[in-house]
Formats: C-alpha cells, sequence, structure tokens
C-alpha cells in the first residue's frame, strides 16, 4: 500500500509541476478560466432544476440527455490522462496486476478536472427531491456514475491498443447510427429498430428508476452494465499496460501526396500520421457521419441544421489546427531548421496536413448537398467550410507559436491554455455563424446569399495570408522557445 501511494503522490508532484508551469495559470487565465466555468456552472444548474421540474410530471427526456453528457464528459479527464506513461514505467517496480490497477483507478483524481466532474456528477442528487423512491434513486445514480468512470477507464486504456482503438471505432459509429435513428427518424425499418435499444441503455434505466418503473429489473440491469465496464476496464488496463510501443508506417501515408513540391510531401505526410493518432479527429468524423444521415434520411434537409452541425464539426476537431507542433519533439524540431524551409514555409506545410485532413472528411458531406439541395448549397457549404477553415487555421497559427505544448498520441489533448483555445474556437466559428444568420435572413435572394457567402470567405482567406506571413516570422524568432516547451 506504501508503494502505491508513492507513486500517487509521484503523480501528483509532477501533475503540480505541470500546472505551476510559466504561463499555464496567468492571473490573466485565472480570470477568464473562472468566467467560463462559471457560465457552465450556472448552465448545468438551470439544466439541472428543469430536468428535476420534467422528472415530476413523468418526463424524462432531458433528464437523460443531461446523463448522456455526463458519461461523455467523464471520457476526457480520463482518456487525457497524460500521466499514463508514468503507470506503464511503473510496470518495472515489484507491483502486482491488482496494485496496478488500483493506481491507474485513482491516479485521474490527481488532476483538479476530474473532481469538478465528479462534483457536478453529484448534483444529480438534486433528483432525489422529486422522486417518489429516493432510496432507489441513490443507488441508481451510484451506479450509473461508477459505470461511467469505468467505461471512461476503460476506454482510455483501450485507446492505447490498436485493437482497442478499432473496437471503441466501432462501437462510436454504432452509437451514433443509433442516436440519429433516435431523434430524427420515424416510421418503419431497420434504422428505426434501433430506437428501442434506448431502452436498454444506463440512462433511460435510470429516468425509469426516478420516475418508479420497474425498478428492480432496472436497477439489476444497471448493476449488470456497472460490472461489465468494471471487468472491462481491469482487462484493458492489464492489456495496455502491456502493450508494445505504438508503430506505424511512415510511406503508406505519403503515396498519395506527389503533387506537392520537394519535401513539403515528406512533412504533410507526417504531420497527416500524427493528426490521425488524436481521438479528437474520430469524435469529428462522428459529426460527419450524422450530418451525412442527416442528409440522406431527413425528407427536406435545410442548411439552417447543416450549417450548424458543420460547426460543431470543426469545434469538436480543433487540437490539429492548434497545436500543429505538439507532435514534434526536440530533435524533430531540430530537423526543421535544419532543412532548407522558412518558418512560413514549414507553417504552411503544417496548415496544408490540416486542410488535406478536413478536406477527406467534408467533401462527401458536400457532394451528399449537392445531391440533395443542388448545386447552389453545395457550393455555399463548401464556402462555409472554407471560411471556418481559414479562421481555425489563422487562430491555430498564432496559438501554436505563442503555447507549444506536447500531444500524447491517442489521449485527447486536455492541457494548454484554456481561454485562448474556447477563444480560438469563437473565433473561427465566426464565418459559419455569420453564414447561419445570413441564411435564415427571410429577405435574403439567392443572388444577396451568393455574394454575401463570398465575402465572408474572401474576408476569411485575407485573415489566412496575414496570420501566414505574421507568424512565420514569429517562429523563426521563437524557435529556440518552443524547442523547450517540446523537450
Amino acid at each position: 500500500m506504501a508503494g502505491i501511494v508513492a507513486v500517487l503522490r509521484s503523480l501528483w508532484v509532477s501533475y503540480w509541476r505541470m500546472v505551476k508551469r510559466p504561463g499555464n495559470l496567468t492571473a490573466g487565465h485565472q480570470g477568464a478560466l473562472f468566467i467560463i466555468v462559471g457560465l457552465i456552472l450556472f448552465k448545468y444548474v438551470q439544466f439541472l432544476r428543469l430536468s428535476a421540474l420534467d422528472l415530476g410530471r413523468g418526463s424524462t427526456r432531458r433528464l437523460e440527455v443531461l446523463l448522456g453528457a455526463i458519461f461523455v464528459i467523464w471520457m476526457f479527464p480520463l482518456v487525457g490522462d497524460t500521466q499514463f506513461g508514468a503507470l506503464r514505467r511503473s510496470t518495472y517496480l515489484p507491483f502486482s496486476s491488482h496494485q496496478l490497477y488500483v493506481i491507474r483507478l485513482l491516479s485521474p483524481f490527481v488532476a483538479l478536472r476530474s473532481w469538478v466532474i465528479a462534483g457536478a456528477s453529484a448534483g444529480m442528487f438534486y433528483w432525489l427531491h422529486y422522486t417518489s423512491q429516493p432510496a432507489a434513486a441513490l443507488v441508481a445514480i451510484v451506479l450509473f456514475v461508477t459505470f461511467s468512470y469505468f467505461s471512461g477507464l476503460a476506454a482510455a486504456d483501450l485507446s492505447a491498443t490498436a485493437v482497442g482503438r478499432r473496437c471503441l471505432v466501432i462501437l462510436l459509429i454504432l452509437a451514433s447510427l443509433g442516436v440519429t435513428a433516435d431523434a430524427a427518424l420515424t416510421g418503419h425499418g431497420v434504422m428505426v429498430e434501433m430506437r428501442r435499444v434506448r431502452l436498454l441503455l444506463p440512462p433511460h434505466l435510470v429516468g425509469r428508476i426516478l420516475v418508479g418503473e420497474r425498478v428492480v429489473g432496472s436497477l439489476a440491469l444497471l448493476a449488470v452494465f456497472t460490472s461489465v465496464a468494471w471487468a472491462l476496464s481491469t482487462l484493458a488496463t492489464k492489456t495496455s499496460l502491456q502493450g508494445e510501443p505504438l508503430r506505424g508506417s511512415r510511406a503508406r501515408t505519403g503515396r498519395g501526396l506527389p503533387i506537392l513540391p520537394g519535401k513539403f510531401a515528406g512533412l504533410v505526410a507526417k504531420d497527416l500520421r500524427h493528426f490521425q493518432r488524436l481521438p479528437d479527429l474520430y469524435f469529428g468524423l462522428l459529426v460527419v457521419i450524422v450530418s451525412a444521415l442527416y442528409l440522406i434520411s431527413a425528407p427536406d434537409p435545410s442548411v439552417q441544421v447543416l450549417w450548424p452541425i458543420l460547426i460543431l464539426y470543426f469545434a469538436s476537431n480543433v487540437m490539429a489546427p492548434f497545436n500543429f507542433f505538439g507532435a514534434d519533439d526536440a530533435v524533430g524540431f531540430d530537423r526543421y531548421m535544419l532543412m532548407p524551409l522558412t518558418g512560413k514555409m514549414i507553417i504552411l506545410s503544417k496548415n496544408i496536413a490540416c486542410l488535406l485532413l478536413v478536406a477527406v472528411q467534408t467533401v462527401p458531406l458536400v457532394c451528399l448537398v449537392v445531391w440533395r439541395m443542388g448545386w447552389l448549397m453545395g457550393f455555399l457549404s463548401l464556402i462555409e467550410v472554407g471560411g471556418m477553415m481559414f479562421c481555425y487555421m489563422s487562430w491555430g497559427n498564432w496559438i501554436s507559436i505563442s503555447h507549444p505544448r506536447r500531444i500524447h498520441f491517442h489521449r485527447f489533448a486536455s492541457e494548454g491554455p484554456l481561454p485562448e483555445i474556447l477563444l480560438g474556437v469563437v473565433f473561427g466559428s465566426l464565418p459559419g455563424v455569420l453564414g447561419v444568420a445570413v441564411a435564415v435572413k427571410e429577405n435574403n435572394s439567392f443572388s444577396s446569399l451568393i455574394w454575401q457567402m463570398t465575402l465572408i470567405f474572401i474576408a476569411s482567406f485575407v485573415i489566412y495570408l496575414g496570420s501566414l506571413s505574421r507568424f512565420g516570422k514569429a517562429m523563426e524568432q521563437r524557435r529556440e522557445s518552443i524547442k523547450a516547451a517540446l523537450s
């Protein structure tokens, strides 16, 4: 037990040093962070109260949405746990597999964010005042939070192995199909039959217990889900701690880039390999899948629904443009200096990799828009995507140079200047928001919509060109500080 405490203490010390590192928590960052957390807390309390009022009327729809959000949020401090490397090094110490699992189980709580999420989860006890069976409701909420934690732990450790990542991608695709079928489809058919799966999901089970329906059976099924999640987490932890280092093919990714001149093909291929190892990419892919299902299944698709989904796509996929040096270590960064490339050319290669990544995911979606909504809407959707892409890359060129930090592959990049990242999401989403605002105006003709959207795109492109020139020079001036941050 003393050895486990010592390992956890070392994890806490390393985390505290990271937090106290200059530039991570300045006074300005703290003020902006408190404002953001306060707004999120206010909305959470408001949604919690509304769901409790719905519960008093026998409705659990809003409650299930909140439970689903809690389940997803638990993934981020676990899949984003950067201390996993220290845990893998603990396998060289005289610890049994049981002791290593205990260390893994407790290690996420060295970070403050885990305690914040635990506190938010405890807020669900507020529902006990609105249920006829508070004892059963208490057990259900505890089981659900435990299930969410074990599921996040299993997902985090499965993401450290290739087979585990494939399984997670399949599960996420199936979950996206189910959510889309439940939210958008009506009538009969195979997709609609997937809606019945919702009746067996833990959020619905908790809601059914809170309204007093089939309490014993729902509690038993929820306990089974929790036990399975615990067993899966133990197996995933054991497998991932004993796993081999990641390997990847270097030649395969670069074969599709023959049109790029000189060393650009190799640089872009390298960055594409790095971006493919970010879990944020797959959440963006899920948004694209949901958008495609909407375009295929909706009887009358509209840009008022599609374009906000595209805004969500970019917001869920920001780590590639916002930290493009994060996958390079100090030695890799030195190689840039040995190449006959300017800072502007190096940043351009990073931007091209990011642009190709977005294009591969969104071009098929634009083709679906052309099929369902016509060439004009396809063209305008392409302009919408391009405007947001240039704004995200413009902000990313600044934040990647000003706040470089290491990225841990197959882990959510949760570290970094949160206020700057959130402001970057707002700035990058601005062309999309303006596009939606222009599109919903009733008195807007097609010709007016085209020139307004084109003007937004041109402004975004001009901003990007300015950032490329400005921060290309800044990179050459700050190369030593960037190298130090990556070491």
